[in-house]
């Protein structure tokens, strides 16, 4: 985010002196032209020798001018770039949290689905434990009575042989 906004800042910036410079050009070349219009007017005396001198600054304003769109065109290309990375830079974050989400759901999925496999397990074995302590109690019922006959039997007997 900080790149994203020190980029535009930059980009900002150059388009900034871009237009100052472009804007310095045009006033360079307006006081070239008020200077051409006065030595057109002056020309009588210093004809040749000033018109060579205008002649040569134009040339030295074109070759300026030249070098001065090439910069301006190298700082633009220079932009795009930047933002071709930074959006590919944004496409790549988005699909890595993409997946970092998917991947966290996925975890919770399965955790949410080991913890219900293990209280479904837990409560079939206390469903488990629940029958066989309701059978041992039921045999302990039903051996309780044997011993309650065998005692009266016992007792009975005890009875019968005194």
């Amino acid at each position: 985010m900080r790149e994203v906004e020190y980029q535009e800042k930059v980009a900002e910036k150059a388009t900034k002196e871009a237009a100052l410079s472009r804007l310095d050009t045009q006033v360079k070349m307006d006081k070239r032209n008020q200077a051409l219009v006065q030595a057109k007017q002056t020309k009588n005396m210093v004809a040749n020798s000033l018109v060579t001198k205008v002649n040569a600054e134009k040339d030295v304003l074109a070759i300026k001018m030249e070098l001065i769109h090439r910069r301006v065109a190298n700082m633009l290309d220079v932009e795009d770039r930047s933002l071709d990375a930074l959006s590919e830079m944004d496409k790549a974050l988005k699909q890595r949290l993409t997946s970092a989400i998917r991947r966290k759901e996925l975890a919770n999925d399965k955790k949410q689905e080991n913890e219900s496999a293990l209280a479904n397990y837990q409560e079939h074995e206390i469903e488990k434990v629940v029958e066989e302590l309701n059978r041992l109690n039921q045999e302990t019922w039903e051996n309780s009575n044997v011993v309650q006959e065998i005692l009266k039997d016992l007792e009975h007997l005890t009875d019968t042989l005194k």
